[in-house]
């Protein structure tokens, strides 16, 4: 319910396009739920949780199995028929801006492992006008993340985003030990990439805050440290907030397409889903968006009541008129 005066947050999955696929330690936080204050945005359920995902996402709709396995077949197929159907549309670069190029040093290992691609076709083709998409910084606060999972999140984000249109790519440092912080590895990666540290730790929602404090761009886009986005993840994310009107009170996230936490080069496709809450609020991805609304077409973005709150973008000024997050969760 949005206070009186306050209209109504939209909140989008930026399905098709936008896609990461989220890993994390099991033993390094606990799930728990970040709330937005004063005003009344929908809550957001906190760190995202990849066994949680599998529970949901591994086991599709038997209506829907046949239609989601062709739309999501890796390996080129369904590019290959959209193609041949179209032969004089000329499929864009997946690259743009700096960052374009190799996944790997020379002669080194690699940085990340290159996720397939499982966009819908249409998706694939998509050109974008890159001039009318705001700017936008990423904040990524981290604890006690291993640097194979962090420097593949950042190689990903260097590799598949419109740097152009990324002002910071901003990590915080949450009083990690010395092995954990990787302030100067993370600084070489991008002249975009830097580092906050917070001599004391705050926890993940006040780092949030601190991270928010920190950048200057229109657009917050929140990430996680063990992510690998697929191509063109955030030009989706970018439109959709540029689309919500001069009011700014889109809340927008990517599809979370699943990296098992045992295995950080497996990639595994996930539904579109509608997040909501159970008579215990407990957030959980519930049906998919054609059960919800049957005039839905795969693979536009859809409203939903609720999001995962780890990963999402939002314009600042709706940030700072919502009043932002709760800083008195202290907690991972």
């Amino acid at each position: 319910m949005a206070a009186k005066g306050q209209s109504l947050t939209s909140v989008w999955i930026a399905h098709g396009s936008s896609r990461a696929a989220a890993s994390r330690q099991a033993s390094q936080r606990s799930p728990g739920m970040e709330s937005f204050g004063k005003f009344g945005l929908p809550i957001l359920a906190g760190a995202i949780t990849v066994l949680t995902l599998l529970v949901i996402f591994l086991q599709p709709p038997p209506t829907l199995a046949h239609e989601e396995a062709e739309l999501r077949s890796v390996g080129g197929l369904l590019l290959k028929k959209f193609k041949d159907q179209h032969p004089g549309l000329k499929i864009p670069n997946p690259l743009r801006g700096k960052g374009g190029g190799s996944a790997s040093l020379p002669g080194g290992p690699p940085y990340f492992h290159p996720p397939p691609e499982v966009r819908h076709p249409t998706c694939v083709a998509r050109s974008w006008n890159y001039s009318e998409l705001p700017r936008a910084s990423l904040v990524i606060p981290y604890l006690n993340e291993t640097w194979q999972q962090v420097r593949a999140t950042v190689a990903a984000l260097i590799e598949y985003s419109c740097m152009d249109n990324v002002d910071e790519i901003l990590f915080i440092d949450d009083g990690n030990q010395a092995e954990f912080q990787f302030h100067k590895e993370l600084q070489a990666m991008h002249p975009k990439v830097q580092v906050h540290r917070n001599p004391k730790r705050q926890g993940l929602i006040r780092s949030k805050i601190i991270g928010v404090t920190l950048v200057k761009s229109p657009v917050i886009v929140f990430m996680e440290p063990h992510c690998i986005v697929s191509r063109h993840w955030l030009e989706p994310l970018l439109e959709q907030l540029a689309a919500g009107g001069p009011e700014h009170s889109t809340v927008v996230m990517p599809t979370l397409d699943i990296i098992p936490e045992d295995d950080f080069t497996a990639y595994k496709t996930a539904h579109h889903h509608i997040g909501g809450f159970d008579w215990s609020l407990t957030f959980n991805w519930k049906e998919v968006a054609e059960k919800r609304n049957s005039s839905y077409v795969y693979p536009d973005p859809y409203p939903t009541p609720a999001l995962s709150g780890g990963i999402f973008g939002i314009w600042r000024d709706f940030w700072d008129r919502s009043g932002g997050y709760d800083d008195k969760m202290g907690e991972w």
